[in-house]
């Protein structure tokens, strides 16, 4: 079917008079100021022509004091907007200062200031400690000697106070000189209220260091952690490695290794972690079963570094060279044990 287009409506306006104006077919005109109507013949100028028709005096003044009224409300509409706006600004103002001022007669009953009153003490837990806090207690716990002295910076465990000064009456001469603290940028350990401090050592030109952590104690008073300072074996490394020890809790560094050998094989599910400790003078290989909680704690710390250090118990397994051990527990994250093992978190 051929498109005819656009068609107009042609009939309904009627036919129009010489000189009127062409209408809108079938819509009436928008409703305004009426347009004029079509001048009479009479009316036309000389030369045949429409005159314009010159607005009445009358026309002006309509158009003018419409002009004048809208221009007013206006005014006034602003006037009435900026009125409520201030008096909504007040009443807020007002509200505010009636709830301050009560709050101030309520905390300073029996004439105790606000501060005084209310005095919530950070939890110990979620208080930090800078780097010259941290390198002024470690100098000051390493220099502890009498028991008084020990207890006060130091948490022992299961050392008595008196085995404690001795260990460190003993450092120089084992170690060295203290040649430096460096606050640790960075822990193994997921706890957030801990601080660490890199002690450093140097005898007749080998250099050497211990790790100094910090915790809070129940009162909040931070201390130097000494079975992790002192990198405790229980029991010592020679009873495991030499002697009739089957098992021991031990203080190391682990990664991931692939030693296979004798009763652990990888097709049996085992994985193999290499693990190493400044006391000992060879590399170590512990062993867990792929995904078991032992597997997952370490695994968790080595997703996000190559080494890492852990406290585990280690177990002679039958069949095993000297340097393969079953890793049975995985105690903690870094060398400081808590209340709850790493290989039972989230549990």
């Amino acid at each position: 079917m051929k498109d005819k287009g656009i068609s107009r409506d042609v009939g309904a306006g009627g036919k129009r008079t010489r000189g009127e104006d062409p209408g809108l077919g079938g819509f009436h005109r928008a409703g305004g100021v009426p347009l004029p109507e079509p001048g009479d013949p009479a009316e036309r100028s000389a030369t045949g022509g429409r005159r314009r028709r010159r607005a009445s005096s009358e026309d002006r003044y309509s158009h003018e004091k419409d002009h004048k009224r809208a221009r007013s409300a206006m005014m006034i509409w602003t006037m009435l907007l900026g009125a409520g706006g201030i008096v909504v600004i007040a009443i807020s103002v007002g509200i505010w200062l009636k709830s301050e001022s009560d709050r101030r007669n309520d905390t300073t009953d029996t004439g105790r200031t606000t501060t005084e009153y209310i005095r919530i003490e950070e939890p110990a837990e979620k208080k930090k400690m800078g780097e010259a806090e941290a390198v002024a207690l470690a100098t000051k716990a390493l220099a502890a000697r009498a028991e008084e002295d020990i207890l006060a910076v130091i948490d022992p465990g299961p050392v008595p106070a008196s085995e404690v000064g001795g260990f460190l009456q003993g450092l120089q001469e084992r170690e060295g000189t203290i040649t430096g603290y460096d606050l640790m940028a960075r822990l193994d350990s997921p706890r957030e209220d801990l601080v660490g401090v890199v002690v450093s050592f140097e005898k007749d030109g080998e250099k050497g260091n211990r790790i100094a952590l910090f915790a809070p104690d129940g009162s909040g008073q931070w201390k130097m952690d000494f079975p992790a300072f002192s990198r405790m074996a229980t029991p010592s490394w020679d009873d495991l490695l030499t002697g009739p020890a089957e098992s021991a809790v031990v203080r190391v560094y682990v990664e991931r290794d692939q030693y296979f050998n004798g009763p652990f094989s990888e097709s049996d599910g085992w994985v193999c972690y290499g693990v190493a400790s400044p006391d000992v003078d060879r590399l170590l290989f512990g062993y867990c079963k792929k995904d078991s909680p032992q597997d997952l704690a370490i695994r968790s710390l080595l997703d996000i570094r190559k080494m890492a250090r852990v406290t585990v118990a280690l177990e002679k397994a039958e069949g095993a060279d000297s340097r393969q051990f079953v890793i049975k527990r995985v105690l903690a994250h870094d060398w400081l044990v808590g209340d709850e093992p790493a290989d039972e978190a989230g549990r």
